[in-house]
This record gives structure tokens, C-alpha cells and sequence, in this order.
């Protein structure tokens, strides 16, 4: 999935690194690499990786890729609604939405307000709570159903057996594993990368899973194929996980 275009333009800037492009890899498939287990993928499974400017997502059952996609929305456009709603600069909103955003109504007092400091670090204006988590629940409820729409197109939504699985940079906002199941249905779970004993908390926070899904892909790649000298560098740090 994606345009041709950005895809030979991306893989031009590294080439002139100088980097060699083994593979390209679509982020969900790369994100469900650790994100899922073997079983998990059997059950039926969805894994939604919601990033700054899309939503990818692919859907496993009886072991095997049967949908996957991806929707031009993510948490940057909850940023621009939040930025157009509340009158503030981008980089203000994005810093709201990561430090008191929440996809959850009725969950605050009534009247309770956030105080804004402006650049100098002073009071500025005070906006109510209530209207941020509205305008964050409203773009990811949206962001969801249309989701939701184009995956009941095909029957596989109907097996999913082991739930819903957000990761991705958005999957930190309160909130959202239910706001998921209330739209699906069915369980979801906000997910990180299962990666290997070792390993710091800061790297499998859901932010990396593709990241970490990418590294976890080219080591098994790597048995595929003559192995060159990057393969050491990936077994020495991943030769935990499986």
C-alpha cells in the first residue's frame, strides 16, 4: 500500500546515504511482527497502526494476511482539528493532545478547566476539558467507522477471535482501546512490541512498533538470504525474539 511515487522518492534518499534498500515493507505487516503472536494470528486478529498522517491496518485469520490497508488520517489531523478548534498554534495543540487529551466524554467535572501557558511561561487562556476530549473523540470515533465500513466489505471482520490490537503513536491517548470497542464490538487492546528480555521499556513503547517490526522482519529475511554483514549486527540485538 502507498504511492508509487513517494515510495521511489523515499527509497532515492536512501540510497544517497550511502544505504543499500533490501526490501520495502507495508507498517502494519512490519508493526503485526511483534505486536501479534502466532496464536493470535490463528484466532483472528486486527492490528490497527494509527501514526501521524495515516492509519494502517491489517487483518490475520486461520494464520494468514486476509485484509489490509490504509486510511489518509491520523493523530495529525486530531492535532489540526484540535489547533482550528481552540484557536491555538500546532505545535500548542500537539503538546495538549499528548499531555491531557483523552477520546473519553463525560470522564471530567463539570467546568473543569486546563490553564494554557504561553511562551513565556505565564497564565494564558483556560479552555474546558470536556471540549478538547470532544473534538479528540469525535476525529478518532470518525477515523474508526470509516474503518470499520471498509472492513465490513469482506466477512473476515466476523472471526476475529483474538480482538483488536491499536499501536502506533495515537494508541497512547486515553481512551482509545475503548472507544475501539464500542465501535467494533469486540475487545481491544492498546499494543506494544513483545520483543525480548533486555530490552528497554522506552523501545517498546507502541510509538516503535513498527520500527521494531521492521528490524524483526529483515532477521528473518536474513534466512532467506546470503547473509551479509548486517545480518550479525540484527542477531546480536534481536536474536532473543521470536
Amino acid at each position: 500500500h502507498g504511492v508509487r511515487t513517494r515510495i521511489q522518492n523515499t527509497i532515492r534518499c536512501v540510497k544517497e546515504l550511502p544505504l543499500d534498500v533490501e526490501d520495502v515493507v507495508f507498517g502494519a505487516l512490519a508493526s503485526a511482527q511483534v505486536v501479534l503472536t502466532p496464536h493470535q494470528k490463528d484466532l483472528g486478529a486486527l492490528v490497527i497502526d494509527i501514526g501521524g498522517g495515516t492509519s494502517d491496518y491489517i487483518l490475520y485469520a486461520d494464520g494468514v494476511v486476509k485484509q489490509s490497508g490504509c486510511l489518509a488520517v491520523g493523530g495529525d489531523h486530531i492535532t489540526n482539528d484540535i489547533s482550528m478548534g481552540l484557536r491555538i498554534p500546532m505545535a500548542r495543540a500537539e503538546k495538549l493532545k499528548i499531555e491531557e487529551g483523552s477520546c473519553v466524554l463525560g470522564n471530567c467535572l463539570p467546568g473543569e478547566t486546563i490553564l494554557l501557558k504561553d511562551d513565556s511561561g505565564f497564565a494564558g487562556k483556560e479552555i474546558e476539558r470536556e471540549t478538547l476530549n470532544t473534538i479528540i473523540h469525535l476525529r478518532l470515533q470518525e477515523n474508526l467507522e470509516l474503518l470499520k465500513r471498509r472492513l465490513e466489505e469482506e466477512p473476515f471482520i466476523n472471526y476475529l477471535g483474538a480482538g483488536i490490537f491499536i499501536t502506533g503513536g495515537c494508541s497512547l491517548l486515553n481512551g482509545i482501546d475503548h472507544l475501539a470497542q464500542e465501535i467494533f464490538e469486540m475487545p481491544a487492546h492498546v499494543a506494544h512490541a513483545q520483543t525480548a528480555s533486555g530490552l528497554t521499556s522506552a523501545v517498546e513503547n507502541p510509538q516503535f512498533s513498527t520500527a521494531i517490526g521492521l528490524i524483526k522482519y529483515a532477521q528473518a529475511v536474513q534466512t532467506d538470504r546470503p547473509r551479509r554483514r548486517f545480518g550479525r549486527i540484527f542477531g546480536k540485538l534481536f536474536s532473543g525474539m521470536r
